[in-house]
C-alpha cells in the first residue's frame, strides 16, 4: 500500500514538474534540464587550416578540442591516430591520447599538446587521420574525423647537414641530391629567415652560369650531387655563435632545413709572426692586421677606429717604426672599417755593439677603440750577432741500425743578406744516402731548420759501416762555410732475414690517397721446404690493404719463393687534424719459417686541415689569371707555413703568388694560431695563352701545397677549352641597294702551335650567288679581296668585312649567303655562314 502511494505522489508530481514546464514555456523563458541535452557536439578546430605538416617535426598545442554544450557528467574524449608514424605526447608509438571535460570546465578548450610525425622508410607523402570519440556526459558516440596530410621531404640527401661559417663575408657550400629516382622533374625552390634574406646571395645551383633561383632534378640525374652556394654579400659582424636556417623547399609543399651556424672571431691582433731573428746593424720586418672588422657602433667611439700602439723594447739597441720614412721612430697604426684586413708592416731595426753575445727584446702591441679595447699582442726578437756565419748541424753525428733511416737538421747561425745555398754530397758508402742534396735559406727563413733524412740498407758483411755527409754553403757572407754530419751504420750481425719487406720503417702516405700499389715489396730469401705463408696486418682502420681489408695473405712456394710479391696501401680521411701511425705486421709461417715477423711503420701524412675553395675551380682557356682561398680548419698550436708550388703541366710561364699584397711573386703562407681561420688567397697567372688541347687535354694544372709534415695537398684548376670557331659581330645584316654596311671576324681561340698545319689561319670568304651583292676585307684595294690572314698574335683582333650592294630595276628585297671557310692549323674546315 505504501509503495502505491509513494509511486503516484512520484508521478504527480512529475505531471506537476512537466506542467511548469509548460507554464515557462509558454513565457518564454529558458532553463537548463540536466540529462536531456539538446543536439550535443563535439568542436575540433586546427591552427593549420591545410591541415598538413611535415615529416620529422612536431605540432605544439594547434589543435583545440571543446563541447557545444554542458554535459551532465564527465566526457571523455579518445583521441586516435590511424598511422602508427603520427603519435602524441613524447613517447614514440603512442596512438592513443584521452581528454576530459566536467559540466564545469566545458566550454574551455582543451589543445592536444604534442603531436609528432616520424620519419619513415619511404619517400612519399602519407595521410593519417585523427579520430574523436567522446564517452559520457550524454556526448556518447559521438565522433569527430580530421585527415592530415604529412608531407615527406626526407628524399632530399643534403650534405652536410649544417654549414659553419666564421664571420665576415663567408661563403659556404652544401650539395644536394634525392633519395629516390622520381617520376617527372622536381624542382626546388628555397626560403629564408627574414634576418638572412637581408645579406644573404643564394645560388641554387652553382655549376650553372649566373644566379639560379631554383634547383631542378630529373629522373636522369636524381642521384648526381648539385652545388647551393650560399654568399654574404656584406661584411657580418657576430658578438657570439649564432644560427640562421636556410630552407630548401619541395613541390609538394614540404621543406627540409639547413642550419648556417655563424661562429664568432674573438677581436684579436694578427701578427705574421710571433718571433723574429734580426742581425746587428740591419732590420726586418712583420706584419699586423685585425682578425675582425671593428664593429660599428661601439659605444664609446663615434667612429670604430682601432689604435694599434707599439711600445719600443726595453733593450734600447732595438728600435720599431712603422713609417721609416718619416723622421723619428712613428709607433701607431690606425684600422678602419675599410682597411682592418691590410697588412700594415712594423720595421725592427737593431744596433750595433760590441757584444757578442745574442740580445732579446719584447715587442708590445695595444689596441684601443672599438670592440678591440685593451688587446694585445707580441713578437720577441733576438738580435744576432753579425760576425759568425755558420752551419749549425742538429745533431752533428748519426748512429743508425742498419736498414733504418735518421733525419738531421740544418740552419744558419747569422742572417744572409742574399739567398744561400746549401749543397749536401751524397755519403761514399753506398749503405747510407740521403733524401736531397740542397737547401736554400732566404733572408727572411734563414733562421728556421731544414730536415735531412738519411737511409740506410742492410748488407751481407757483419761489420759496422761509416761515412761522413758534406755540407757545403754559398752566396753572400757564406762563401766557403762548410760543415758535416758523421754516420754511423750498426751492423745486424750479418744475419739476414728470412724474408726481406722494402718500404723501410717511416714510409710516408698522403692521408685520403689511394698510395702506390707496390708501397710493400715482399721476398723469400732462401728456399722454403714447403708452401710459407706471410699474413700482413694494420693495427689502423684508416690504413687498408687491397680491396680495402686490413688484413691480406700472400703465399710463397718452393718454386716461386723469390719473386717479389706487392701490397698496396690506401689510406682514409678521419675526423682530426693529425697525421696518424699504422704499423705493418708481416709474419710468416710453414716452410721452415715460423714465427718470422717483420714490421714497418706507416706514417700518414693529414692534409685534411686544409680549407680550399673552391675546390675545384676552372677557367677558360687564355690567359689565365685566377684564384683560389686556404685556410685551416683546425686551431694549429704554431704556425704552420705552407709551400705553394706547381703541379702537373705546368706551362713555363705560369706564376704562383701567395701574397697579392706583396710585391713581387711570394710561395709561402703563414698561418697562425691566431689568423688560422682567416682565407688567405693564392692567385696563379699565366704569362702566355694557354691552348687546353695543346698542353692539357681536357683537364689542366694548378697548385700543390706542401705542407710543414711534408704531406701535400692539390688544388686543383680545370681549364676549359674553347672550340675552334669564327665570332662573327653580326649573324645578319640589311644592307639598302646602292649601301654597304660591315661586319667583323675573329677567331674564338688561338691557333695551336706545332701541329701539322701552319698555325696560321685564313678565312676565305665566297662571293654571294646574288651578282647584286659583293664582299671585300680591303676596300682600298682594286678588285674584291676576300681573304683574312688571323696568326697566334692577332687572332683576337676583330677584321672588317663590307658588304656592298648595286640598285636594280626591281621593288622585291633580295637576299644572299656570304659563306666563311677557314683553313691551317686547327681551324681546318671550320665554316660559317651568314644571310
Amino acid at each position: 500500500m505504501k509503495a502505491n502511494i509513494r509511486e503516484a505522489s512520484i508521478c504527480s508530481r512529475q505531471q506537476l514538474l512537466l506542467l511548469a514546464g509548460i507554464l515557462f514555456l509558454g513565457l518564454g523563458i529558458s532553463a537548463p534540464i540536466y540529462g536531456q541535452l539538446n543536439n550535443p557536439k563535439i568542436f575540433v578546430t586546427n591552427e593549420n587550416p591545410d591541415h598538413f605538416w611535415e615529416e620529422g617535426s612536431d605540432l605544439i598545442e594547434t589543435i583545440s578540442v571543446r563541447l557545444s554544450t554542458r554535459p551532465t557528467a564527465n566526457v571523455t574524449i579518445t583521441v586516435t591516430s590511424d598511422n602508427p608514424d603520427v603519435f602524441f605526447a613524447l613517447t614514440i608509438g603512442q596512438t592513443r591520447h584521452t581528454l576530459t571535460f566536467t559540466p564545469l570546465n566545458w566550454d574551455k578548450s582543451q589543445k592536444l599538446p604534442y603531436i609528432s610525425a616520424l620519419i619513415d622508410a619511404d619517400y612519399t607523402d602519407d595521410i593519417a587521420t585523427l579520430r574523436f570519440t567522446a564517452s559520457g556526459g550524454g556526448f556518447d558516440g559521438l565522433r569527430v574525423t580530421r585527415r592530415f596530410t604529412v608531407r615527406d621531404s626526407s628524399i632530399i640527401d643534403i650534405q652536410p647537414k649544417r654549414s659553419k661559417v666564421y664571420e665576415g663575408f663567408f661563403d659556404t657550400s652544401f650539395q644536394v641530391r634525392l633519395h629516390q629516382q622520381p617520376s617527372q622533374d622536381v624542382v626546388l625552390k628555397y626560403d629564408l629567415t627574414l634576418e638572412l634574406s637581408a645579406y644573404l646571395v643564394v645560388d641554387m645551383n652553382s655549376n650553372a652560369a649566373g644566379i639560379q633561383e631554383t634547383l631542378t632534378f630529373t629522373p636522369t640525374n636524381w642521384n648526381e650531387f648539385q652545388t647551393v652556394r650560399l654568399k654574404a654579400s656584406r661584411y657580418q659582424v657576430v658578438t657570439s655563435d649564432w644560427s640562421e636556417i636556410f630552407t630548401l623547399v619541395l613541390p609538394n609543399g614540404a621543406s627540409r632545413r639547413y642550419d648556417i651556424v655563424v661562429k664568432n672571431i674573438s677581436p684579436a691582433l694578427i701578427l705574421s709572426r710571433d718571433s723574429l731573428n734580426v742581425t746587428k746593424g740591419g732590420s726586418r720586418t712583420f706584419t699586423v692586421k685585425l682578425a675582425t672588422m671593428p664593429r660599428p657602433g661601439a659605444s664609446h667611439l663615434p667612429r670604430p677606429d682601432v689604435k694599434v700602439k707599439l711600445t719600443q723594447p726595453d733593450n734600447a739597441d732595438v728600435k720599431v717604426d712603422v713609417d721609416p720614412d718619416t723622421d723619428g721612430y712613428q709607433t701607431t697604426h690606425i684600422f678602419t672599417t675599410d682597411n682592418w684586413d691590410e697588412e700594415q708592416t712594423v720595421t725592427v731595426t737593431a744596433a750595433e755593439d760590441e757584444d757578442p753575445t745574442p740580445g732579446t727584446a719584447t715587442i708590445r702591441l695595444t689596441a684601443s677603440g672599438s670592440d678591440y679595447e685593451g688587446v694585445t699582442g707580441e713578437v720577441e726578437v733576438t738580435v744576432n750577432d753579425n760576425s759568425k756565419p755558420g752551419l749549425s748541424l742538429s745533431p752533428a753525428s748519426l748512429t743508425i741500425l742498419e736498414g733504418d733511416e735518421a733525419i738531421f737538421k740544418v740552419e744558419l747561425e747569422a742572417q744572409p743578406s742574399d739567398d744561400v745555398m746549401v749543397t749536401l754530397r751524397q755519403p761514399d758508402n753506398i749503405n747510407a744516402m740521403i733524401d736531397k742534396t740542397s737547401l736554400t735559406f732566404t733572408e727572411d727563413d734563414w733562421d728556421e731548420a731544414q730536415t735531412v733524412t738519411v737511409s740506410t740498407i742492410w748488407d751481407d758483411d757483419t761489420l759496422d759501416d761509416s761515412t761522413e755527409i758534406l755540407l757545403s754553403a754559398s752566396g753572400v757572407g757564406y762563401r766557403n762555410i762548410t760543415n758535416s754530419v758523421s754516420v754511423t751504420v750498426t751492423d745486424s750481425q750479418g744475419v739476414e732475414p728470412e724474408f726481406w719487406v722494402s718500404g723501410y720503417s717511416g714510409l710516408d702516405d698522403i692521408e685520403g690517397f689511394g698510395g702506390s700499389k707496390y708501397a710493400f715489396s715482399i721476398y723469400l730469401t732462401r728456399q722454403p721446404t714447403e708452401n710459407v705463408t706471410i699474413v700482413v696486418t694494420s693495427d689502423n682502420s684508416d690504413v687498408v690493404f687491397r680491396n680495402l681489408r686490413t688484413r691480406i695473405t700472400l703465399t710463397f712456394t718452393p718454386l716461386n719463393w723469390n719473386k717479389k710479391q706487392y701490397t698496396g696501401i690506401k689510406t682514409f680521411v678521419d675526423a682530426d687534424y693529425a697525421d696518424d701511425i699504422a704499423t705493418v705486421l708481416f709474419t710468416a709461417s710453414g716452410g721452415g719459417f715460423d714465427g718470422q715477423v717483420i714490421a714497418r711503420t706507416v706514417t700518414v701524412l693529414d692534409t685534411s686541415i686544409l680549407d680550399i675553395q673552391p675546390k675545384p675551380w676552372q677557367v677558360d682557356e687564355g690567359f689565365i689569371d685566377t684564384s683560389f682561398r686556404i685556410r685551416l680548419h683546425q686551431q694549429p698550436s704554431q704556425d704552420v707555413v705552407l709551400t705553394a708550388e706547381p703541379y702537373g703541366n705546368a706551362h713555363p710561364s705560369q706564376m704562383i703568388d701567395t701574397d697579392p699584397n706583396t710585391d713581387g711573386n711570394q710561395d709561402t703562407l703563414t698561418f697562425t694560431p691566431t689568423n688560422w681561420n682567416v682565407f688567405q688567397i693564392v692567385t696563379l697567372k699565366t704569362s702566355e695563352h694557354i691552348n687546353v688541347t695543346k698542353y692539357y687535354g681536357a683537364s689542366g694544372f694548378g697548385v700543390v701545397l706542401i705542407l710543414p709534415n711534408d704531406g701535400i695537398a692539390f688544388a686543383d684548376l680545370r681549364i676549359l677549352n674553347i672550340k675552334p670557331t669564327l665570332i662573327l659581330s653580326m649573324d645578319s645584316l640589311a644592307v639598302t641597294e646602292g649601301g654597304s654596311r660591315t661586319f667583323t671576324v675573329k677567331l674564338a681561340a688561338q691557333p695551336y702551335l706545332n701541329v701539322v698545319h701552319e698555325p696560321d689561319v685564313k678565312v676565305k670568304l665566297t662571293q654571294p650567288d646574288n651578282a647584286d651583292v659583293k664582299v671585300d676585307v680591303d676596300p682600298d684595294t682594286d678588285g674584291y679581296q676576300t681573304t683574312l690572314t688571323f696568326t697566334t698574335e692577332n687572332w683576337d683582333e676583330e677584321q672588317t668585312v663590307t658588304v656592298t650592294t648595286v640598285e636594280d630595276e626591281d621593288a622585291a628585297p633580295d637576299t644572299a649567303t656570304i659563306r666563311l671557310t677557314a683553313t691551317g692549323s686547327d681551324y681546318e674546315g671550320v665554316l660559317t655562314m651568314r644571310a
